[in-house]
C-alpha cells in the first residue's frame, strides 16, 4: 500500500480536496486499520462537501469502529435527516444508540425500520431487549411474540417470554399489595 498511498499523497498535493483520490486513501488507511487518518480525511472533505451523504456515512462508520459512538451518532442523525427513507442509517443508529444503552433511542429508530420491514428479527431483537431494560415488560412480551411468529420453535424466546410474563404478573401483585396496605393504613388513621 505505501507505493499507492504515496502516488495519492502526490495527487493530492495538486488537488487536494478530490473525492476520488481521497476515497482510496482513506480506503487503504481502513484496510490499515488507521482509522485516525481515513477519520481526518473524512472530516476534511466535508469541509468542501459538507452535505455529502457518502462522506458522512463513511464518517459515521469509521467514528464507529473507533468508540466514538456519539459522535458516531450525530453524524449518522446528520445524514438521516438528508434522507430519511434511508434505512441503513436508522438500523445503525438503532444499533449505536442500543450499544450505548439509550433504549428509548433504539426503540424509536427500530420502529421505524419495522413499518418497512416488519419481520426483521435483529431489529425485534434490540426492540424487545430495550423494552425489557427499560423495565417495560407488556411492550417487550409484545415484541417476543412477534418474533415467536417468526421463529415458533425457538424455545430461548418462548422461556423468555413466559419469564417477562411472570415479572409483569409479579409486579401487579406487588402493586396491588402496596395499594391495598396505603388504603388500610389510611383507613386506620382515620380511626
Amino acid at each position: 500500500f505505501d507505493v499507492a498511498k504515496s502516488l495519492i499523497v502526490e495527487w493530492l498535493a495538486i488537488d487536494k480536496f478530490n473525492i476520488d483520490l481521497n476515497w482510496e486513501l482513506a480506503s487503504i488507511y481502513i484496510l490499515e486499520k488507521d482509522y485516525t487518518k481515513a477519520e481526518i480525511i473524512y472530516k476534511d472533505l466535508l469541509l468542501v462537501h459538507n452535505d455529502n451523504q457518502e462522506i458522512l456515512k463513511k464518517l459515521g462508520y469509521i467514528l464507529a469502529i473507533s468508540q466514538k459512538y456519539e459522535l458516531s451518532i450525530e453524524i449518522y442523525k446528520k445524514a438521516y435527516m438528508q434522507d430519511e427513507k434511508d434505512l441503513d442509517l436508522v438500523n445503525m443508529l438503532a444499533n449505536l444508540t442500543f450499544h450505548i444503552e439509550r433504549y428509548t433511542d433504539t426503540i424509536n429508530y427500530s420502529k421505524i425500520v419495522l413499518k418497512e420491514h416488519p419481520r426483521d428479527t435483529e431489529i425485534l431483537s434490540l426492540m424487545w431487549d430495550s423494552y425489557r431494560f427499560l423495565e417495560l415488560n407488556n411492550e417487550a412480551i409484545e415484541a417476543y411474540k412477534k418474533v415467536l411468529e417468526l421463529h415458533p420453535y425457538d424455545e430461548n424466546i418462548r422461556a423468555l417470554v413466559v419469564e417477562l410474563e411472570q415479572k409483569e404478573q409479579d409486579r401487579i401483585f406487588k402493586e396491588q399489595e402496596e395499594s391495598e396496605k396505603a388504603e388500610l393504613e389510611a383507613t386506620q388513621l382515620e380511626q
